[in-house]
């Protein structure tokens, strides 16, 4: 998918093994909503050239009531970082997204199974972030204002 481990998170209900006796070949499976395309570099292509990255649907983001949901639709926050060690998750939003934290950003740290993880959510209640923050850059902030 394009991925980096720990930096990239998969969001829930997402399976991925390897496929059987082949060391370099992988198979994701998920109970509904596969794509019809390859899931090769999904994470770093922008294929429907709306400005983000694709493959926000398997990204692990949550809506206001903390529900995972994709990241290609209305979500309140996505986590982007999730490891045993501490890390300061202002310089790990920078990494992920590639720009600083936007005043309209909070980023936060919370403990889970023993790791450190991090998450960029919207300040304003009535926000929604509309795709991924990974590799904004220069893009606009994926933000809808509401």
């Amino acid at each position: 998918m394009g991925g980096v481990a720990g930096v990239d998170l998969l969001g829930s209900g997402i399976d991925v093994t390897f496929f059987k006796n082949a060391d370099d070949l992988c198979v994701v499976e998920r109970t509904s909503g596969m794509p019809n395309v390859s899931l090769k570099d999904i994470w770093t292509v922008d294929n429907d050239h709306n400005g983000y990255k694709d493959g926000g649907n398997f990204r692990r983001c949550f809506n206001r009531q903390g529900q995972p949901t994709s990241c290609d639709t209305d979500h309140a926050s996505e986590e982007f970082f999730d490891a045993p060690t501490d890390v300061d998750c202002g310089k790990k939003y920078e990494e992920f997204s590639g720009r600083p934290v936007d005043r309209s950003i909070r980023v936060s740290q919370s403990s889970s199974r023993g790791n450190i993880v991090c998450r960029a959510e919207v300040q304003v209640s009535t926000d929604r972030l509309t795709a991924s923050v990974r590799d904004l850059e220069n893009a606009s902030l994926p933000i809808k204002q509401g």
